[in-house]
């Protein structure tokens, strides 16, 4: 149902689906993921919330991609076909944002959590902003 709904805001609004793919459908599906990371966090289990953001990312990646992507070689004896060559430039991002992920935990003293919340929701709104200027340009 969010896929077609994004796909008709998509087509209403004359916005690219990759756009409504970056921010709609991710933000959409990643809402249950917020909320129990948040539950966690309050309860004082800081450790168990980021490990569910961060393993609830890596299990979206390798199983959500990989399986999809292995049943339909299997099934069909093909590559899969993919729309967007342009994805290295989202794969850098990625590893860039871990990166300084680790980096700011790494720099920061343990108790200054808000400033890499803070740091962390910037990364997210740059990485939009490069990829939706990225998909406008070459889009």
């Amino acid at each position: 149902m969010l896929v077609k709904l994004a796909i008709y805001i998509s087509a209403e609004l004359g916005v690219p689906e990759m756009i409504i793919g970056l921010t709609v459908i991710a933000i959409g599906t990643s809402i249950p993921d917020l909320i129990s990371s948040g539950i966690v966090a309050r309860r004082g289990r800081t450790g168990m919330a980021i490990n569910n953001s961060i393993g609830s990312n890596v299990f979206d990646i390798l199983i959500g991609l990989g399986l999809p992507i292995l049943l339909y070689a299997v099934f069909t004896g093909k590559e899969v076909p993919v729309e967007n060559q342009e994805l290295f430039w989202s794969f850098l991002l990625l590893l860039s944002s871990i990166a300084l992920l680790f980096l700011a935990r790494v720099t920061y003293k343990a108790g200054n959590i808000k400033l890499t919340g803070f740091f962390l929701v910037f990364l997210y709104l740059v990485y939009l902003f490069i990829e939706i200027s990225r998909i406008r340009v070459f889009g």
